[in-house]
């Protein structure tokens, strides 16, 4: 299944074009992105559950030391994600985080699919908040 491809910017997010054609997504990593860095969307509405308002939001804009941050982000990140489980999409969802130099906070996310594994990752800039993803 594809989907529009949403990348990070540094005021938010925007769809992804190159050469003036839309990217394509593999079908998951805009549903990830936007489970982990929005508030409440359409997952809340469709269901009536909370479970989709991830909180990683507030958790940024609260600052504070970014090496107990990155420990909530990461346990955030696997609370939002539980999703891809109970639907599922996967059927194991592997969330890690780290700290650089005391100003970057990372998650790495392995998600085992029957198609194999997908990982994703995302860097945040503790002190500007930007978020941009993460290449292996």
């Amino acid at each position: 299944m594809q989907d529009i491809r949403i990348l990070p910017t540094n005021d938010g997010m925007e769809i992804g074009i190159k050469d003036g054609v839309i990217i394509e997504d593999n079908g998951i990593s805009t549903a990830v992105f936007t489970s982990l860095f929005t508030g409440p969307y359409w997952g809340n509405f469709i269901t009536g559950v909370p479970q989709y308002d991830s909180r990683i939001p507030a958790i940024m804009k609260a600052g504070g030391d970014i090496h107990s941050a990155a420990l909530d982000i990461a346990a955030e990140a696997r609370r939002v994600l539980n999703w891809l489980i109970i639907d599922g999409i996967a059927s194991r969802v592997e969330v890690i985080s780290e700290v650089f130099d005391h100003i970057e906070a990372r998650i790495q996310i392995t998600i085992e699919r029957p198609e194999g594994p997908l990982k994703l990752g995302y860097g945040i800039l503790w002190d500007n908040q930007t978020i941009f993803e993460v290449q292996e």
